[in-house]
C-alpha cells in the first residue's frame, strides 16, 4: 500500500472516530457507560495522529501535510490538558469540544489533501 493511501485512510479514520467520541461522551453523560471510555478512546486518537505524522514523514508528503499533521497531533494531545488542568477557568476548559470538532475537520481536510495514487 502506498503511504499516501495509508495517510488518507488514517485521516479518514481519525475523522470518523471523532463521531465515536461524541457518542461515547453522550452515553457517559447519561450514565450508560463510564466516561473513562471517552478518555481511552481519545488516547487511541492520539496514537492514530502520531502514526499520521510518521506516515507523512516517511511518505515525504510535503511540508504542508506534515505540518498540519503535527498540528492535529498537538491539538489532540492538548485535549487532556484542557480537561484535567484545575487552574484553568471553566470557560477555557469548555473549549474541549470545540477543539475536538476542529480536530475532526482538520483530519477530514488532511484526507482530502493527500496525493491521489
Amino acid at each position: 500500500m502506498k503511504l499516501a493511501n495509508m495517510f488518507r485512510g488514517l485521516a479518514h479514520a481519525i475523522f470518523g472516530w471523532g463521531f465515536i467520541q461524541i457518542i461515547l461522551i453522550g452515553f457517559a453523560y447519561f450514565n450508560a457507560i463510564p466516561s473513562s471510555y471517552h478518555g481511552y478512546s481519545g488516547l487511541l486518537l492520539e496514537v492514530m495522529a502520531l502514526l499520521l505524522v510518521v506516515v507523512a514523514l516517511l511518505g515525504r508528503l510535503g511540508g504542508k501535510l506534515i505540518g498540519l499533521s503535527l498540528l492535529l497531533l498537538v491539538l489532540l494531545g492538548g485535549q487532556g490538558f484542557f480537561v484535567h488542568s484545575p487552574d484553568l477557568a471553566p470557560l477555557v476548559q469548555g473549549l474541549h469540544p470545540v477543539f475536538g470538532i476542529t480536530a475532526m475537520l482538520l483530519a477530514r481536510y488532511l484526507a482530502g489533501q493527500a496525493p491521489q495514487s
